[in-house]
């Protein structure tokens, strides 16, 4: 198996603070660490633009309105 060159990224959701925008839970999306790792060369998530939201009008949301296709990372190819 190869490695995949890789890097780490701020979270979109919480611009890597690690917490979430009420600040006082853990980031849902980073599990806290403010940041993610991805396949180089990082790529934003074609799905939200990178915002880690939801796109308007999208019926598969989750509690939390994150991009069903990140997560709500805002990265493409997370390792």
């Amino acid at each position: 198996m190869t490695d995949v060159p890789s890097t780490l990224v701020n979270c979109a959701t919480c611009n890597g603070k690690g917490v979430a925008a009420n600040g006082k839970t853990t980031c849902e999306a980073c599990d806290g660490s403010g940041k993610v790792k991805v396949a180089e060369p990082a790529t934003v998530c074609p799905r939200c633009s990178g915002t880690g939201k939801a796109p308007t009008g999208d019926i598969i949301m989750s509690s939390q309105r994150l991009c069903p296709v990140c997560g709500g990372i805002g990265w493409a190819l997370i390792l």
